[in-house]
């Protein structure tokens, strides 16, 4: 049960550390759902991007589809005065024309595999469920930990 805890704490201290160093750089993770960036990028990589105004042919960038809030995160082949085309590296055609003002991110790298991981954790309810079962064990730990019934004091006392 200890070492669970020492796990779990663990875990949850490592998570921390990630979102608080996202924070700070403006760096945001994202989880790919298509193919059109196979083979460099696949279904379920978790993709590292960072706001950015500044982009050459052959990057990454994320922009929102005209119309929608939809994210695509497409490469670079064309950079016009105030378009740029992009392409998914596993597509046969380009995309129609984006304007620059739609491009919200560039691509800084990518952790594969463990995106269907992550969402799975984006269910509130499995999220609330993991954190109460985690604070449970953090503060029940074991019977001399921080919290214990009145018989166990009772017996270390006498």
């Amino acid at each position: 049960m200890k070492k669970l805890n020492i796990a779990l704490f663990s875990l949850f201290l490592l998570i921390s550390i990630i979102i608080l160093v996202c924070f700070i750089l403006q760096i945001r993770l994202a989880i790919v759902l298509s193919g059109s960036m196979e083979p460099a990028l696949k279904i379920n990589d978790i993709i590292i991007i960072k706001p950015s105004s500044k982009f050459k042919v052959g990057d990454i960038i994320i922009y929102e589809e005209e119309n929608s809030k939809i994210s695509i995160a497409h490469r670079i082949i064309k950079i016009n005065e105030d378009t740029i085309i992009t392409k998914g590296d596993a597509n046969n055609t380009e995309d129609k024309p984006v304007l620059k003002s739609k491009v919200k991110s560039i691509y800084v790298g990518k952790i594969s595999y463990i995106g269907k991981f992550l969402k799975i954790l984006k269910d509130p309810i499995l999220i609330s469920t993991l954190i109460t079962l985690t604070g449970f064990l953090l503060i029940t730990k074991d019977e001399k930990g921080v919290i214990y019934s009145e018989k166990q004091k009772k017996k270390e006392n006498n």
